[in-house]
């Protein structure tokens, strides 16, 4: 291996899809990449040429903040043996592997839920992000509300060390070009309107507002299927019970969790409508995504689709936890009465959330904190 390569580690959760993007992106521009990642919820997928390394689970893990102490000394020696230029370190709450001083510049990546929601719900994380944002060399995050709630806990004011830099789409995969009725035809829908939703299904996504959606549509709309990338077996017992209560099978098909690079863009494709309505939220992939494949989007009225997007022009809102409205909305686009301007949406997403030109701002991020060292 060619040792003048900067050397980047990222540390991360397993799987995470957003990070995959930025270590397929370095390792393709011939950057000596590394992936040190927590096996939470499955292992770390192999990547061609990236040296994937993962991190020993504990049964200590289970308990929320302490394996930020028990992987500590682990990293540590990992760190000590490649002696990385960049350490780029995903999500806030670890930001307590800056200590390690193996490493030429440490880099945090604000995930939004880090410093929108968490330090809210657990205050201590306020002197916490205070004390450890003293430790790194520059901050990064996808959205400006990331931005401003990220220096409010003690990120750096200096635009030149605190960047808004987005993930990126690959319009390699999601693009207008991905071929329609794959998703029909494989699950036998034929004229069914569908309408898609691909996020989490923990409190945050408010799966309950989605499922109450769907008894007012029924109520106006005879053909439509909402499908929800989850199973029965992972919804919980009242979400469970409420489908059987008020027999919504016949308008919901539960996939299960999909390749997001060979399946999803299909599902993106086919759908009437996608949705994506949570409580709280910094920068939406899920949605970028679907409209790269030109597909019609109803989100929840939130503050980070202002700094790009014109309300009801490139998305359509909706309030947050209003079931009658969400269907209202949904059947308004059904029925053509809504007609968003998908194309000139997906002119912002591939001009302003574009995999190659995010990656590239990275890059220039990356030696400019090297070169100011």
């Amino acid at each position: 291996m060619n040792h003048d390569k900067l050397k980047i580690v990222f540390l991360h959760r397993a799987n995470d899809p957003y990070t995959l993007e930025r270590i397929k992106y370095f390792n393709s521009v011939n950057y000596e990449v590394y992936s040190i990642s927590f096996s939470t919820d499955g292992y770390q997928s192999d990547l061609d040429g990236v040296n994937v390394i993962r991190l020993r689970r504990y049964k200590i893990d289970l308990i929320p903040f302490v394996k930020r102490i028990s992987h500590y000394f682990e990293i540590k020696n990992i760190l000590k043996k490649i002696k990385p230029d960049i350490l780029h370190i995903v999500s806030a709450l670890n930001l307590f592997y800056t200590f390690s001083k193996h490493s030429r510049v440490k880099i945090i990546e604000n995930e939004g839920s880090d410093v929108i929601v968490s330090p809210q719900k657990y205050k201590f994380l306020i002197t916490y992000y205070k004390f450890f944002y003293k430790k790194v060399n520059g901050v990064l995050q996808d959205s400006r509300v990331a931005f401003d709630k990220g220096i409010k806990y003690g990120a750096p004011a200096d635009k030149r060390f605190n960047k808004i830099i987005e993930i990126g789409i690959d319009f390699s995969i999601f693009n207008k070009d991905v071929p329609k009725g794959i998703i029909r035809e494989k699950y036998n829908l034929k004229d069914k309107k569908i309408i898609f939703h691909s996020r989490g299904i923990n409190e945050l996504y408010n799966i309950d507002i989605i499922l109450k959606s769907i008894i007012k549509l029924r109520e106006r709309y005879s053909s439509f299927v909402y499908i929800l990338t989850t199973t029965m077996d992972d919804l919980k017992y009242d979400l469970r019970q409420y489908i059987i209560n008020n027999r919504l099978e016949d308008n919901l098909l539960l996939v299960g969790r999909q390749d997001r690079v060979k399946s999803l863009k299909h599902f993106y494709r086919d759908a009437d409508v996608n949705i994506s309505v949570p409580s709280s939220d910094s920068s939406p992939f899920s949605v970028y995504e679907s409209m790269a494949c030109m597909t019609t989007n109803i989100v929840t009225d939130l503050p980070w689709l202002y700094d790009k997007f014109v309300p009801d022009k490139h998305l359509i809102t909706c309030p947050v936890r209003d079931a009658d409205i969400l269907a209202d909305k949904i059947m308004s686009i059904l029925n053509s009465e809504i007609k968003p301007d998908l194309e000139s949406a997906y002119d912002v997403v591939y001009n302003l959330i574009n995999l190659e030109k995010e990656n590239s701002k990275l890059s220039e991020f990356y030696s400019f904190l090297l070169s100011n060292k």
